[in-house]
């Protein structure tokens, strides 16, 4: 999580979506960060509404946008399965290494026990217990300029985003039928990702949304 207060936005880095990539971006311009360990880094919505939005609102800090990014949640899916078959020396009972991705997702879609299918779904990243979308502004990963377009007029400079710690590459399939299986269990992601994305870098933020509501 980083946050840029004269910029009015909190950076929520889900798993998956380049978030490495944006923090090196941005993180010498932002004033509080949450890094170097994964329960920081990847703070969900729900942790950031409950500890951090009152704290902030306490300390005369109000209206702050948070702002992620939503990867199409069967490519998620694919990058976790690529990105675990070199997984750390600290953790070789999540290597995907000799799985397939249809057996990988197969897997994921039936809730089996699996280490390495231990992974935390962007709805929960992005909503509350009951579905709501907390979030403010979520822009689809595969907009990245228009996510650097949206940086960098709230930071007032150019932001160019450079890809870092990229996943191995390995050949994914899927039948049409595992395909639909998995984005039918994936339809509040798919939701979020068709209808409840930015379309534009240049958006009103909180106070400018009350306003006009």
């Amino acid at each position: 999580m980083l946050l840029n207060i004269d910029g009015r936005f909190a950076y929520l880095a889900m798993t998956k979506t380049g978030s490495t990539s944006v923090e090196n971006a941005i993180r010498r311009h932002c004033h509080v960060m949450f890094t170097r360990h994964h329960r920081a880094t990847h703070m969900p919505a729900h942790h950031f509404e409950r500890f951090l939005r009152p704290w902030l609102d306490e300390s005369g800090i109000a209206d702050i946008d948070t702002v992620c990014q939503l990867r199409h949640p069967v490519d998620w899916l694919e990058s976790w399965w690529r990105y675990r078959t070199r997984p750390g020396d600290w953790e070789p009972e999540v290597s995907t290494d000799g799985i397939d991705f249809a057996r990988f997702a197969e897997e994921f879609v039936a809730g089996e026990d699996r280490p390495y299918l231990r992974l935390h779904r962007p709805q929960s990243f992005l909503c509350d217990a009951g579905g709501r979308l907390l979030v403010d502004i979520v822009f689809r990963f595969e907009d990245m300029d228009l996510f650097s377009g949206f940086l960098s007029d709230r930071l007032g400079r150019a932001v160019k985003i450079e890809r870092h710690n990229a996943s191995p590459r390995r050949r994914a399939r899927l039948s049409r039928p595992l395909r639909a299986r998995l984005e039918a269990h994936f339809a509040p992601e798919l939701e979020i990702w068709e209808s409840g994305t930015a379309r534009s870098a240049t958006l009103p933020g909180r106070a400018g949304r009350r306003a006009s509501a």
